[in-house]
């Protein structure tokens, strides 16, 4: 019977398994054109515009950045990730302040099978509390619930950007759940942004 349940997980292991590598065979970062970056470096992009936090309250910040260091490289049914090493959102006004407590990991997967060098961006583990000093109220908001990451955006690759092969950019369009603290937070947040990959200068995701 301990053998049967054992052969059981394996089996439940290899189907979640194939079904990710089903929507796609490989996730690679490349700079430049096919040219696979490696463990150790890291991956920085500014915002060219507002950011913005909305749910209870709007949230408003003029400048943001993130960077993060690759530790795992990717491969077939493995994405690109590793830990976000800075995370910030400056200037959000004088009605809220926001705080970065854990800056969490981030993962890279291809966008589509063909591999035209777009990507999603998914995050683990980030957590960020917003005081609303006008309301007297305070909410924290998580990218993970249950283990499971938050789909954060779509990164647009160098190579479907022409015709000269410009800078990837990232579109944060996502929902982070609250965690904790008062039901008057709501149940989610919504942030939007949109970031300019400034290191490498070149960069697709294959």
């Amino acid at each position: 019977m301990k053998n049967l349940k054992k052969l059981g997980l394996l089996a439940v292991a290899a189907a979640a398994l194939m079904a990710f590598a089903g929507t796609s065979a490989a996730h690679e970062l490349t700079s430049p054109a096919a040219k696979k970056v490696e463990k150790g470096k890291s991956i920085l992009a500014a915002s060219k515009e507002q950011t913005t936090f909305s749910g209870v309250a709007n949230v408003t910040c003029q400048q943001s950045l993130f960077e993060f260091e690759i530790t795992e490289d990717g491969g077939k049914s493995l994405p690109v990730g590793g830990p976000v090493s800075r995370l910030v959102f400056a200037e959000c006004g004088e009605n809220a302040d926001l705080k970065v407590k854990k800056t969490g990991n981030l993962q890279v997967t291809t966008r589509f099978a063909e591999f035209d060098g777009d990507g999603k961006l998914w995050s683990a583990a980030l957590e960020i509390t917003i005081e609303f000093t006008a309301l007297g109220l305070s909410c924290a908001y998580t990218t993970e619930k249950g283990g499971i990451a938050t789909y954060l955006g779509w990164i647009r690759g160098s190579k479907s950007r022409p015709p000269e092969n410009e800078t990837a950019t990232v579109t944060i369009e996502a929902e982070l759940p609250r965690t904790g603290h008062s039901f008057f937070c709501g149940s989610t947040i919504e942030w939007k942004g949109a970031y300019l990959v400034e290191t490498p200068d070149y960069l697709d995701v294959d």
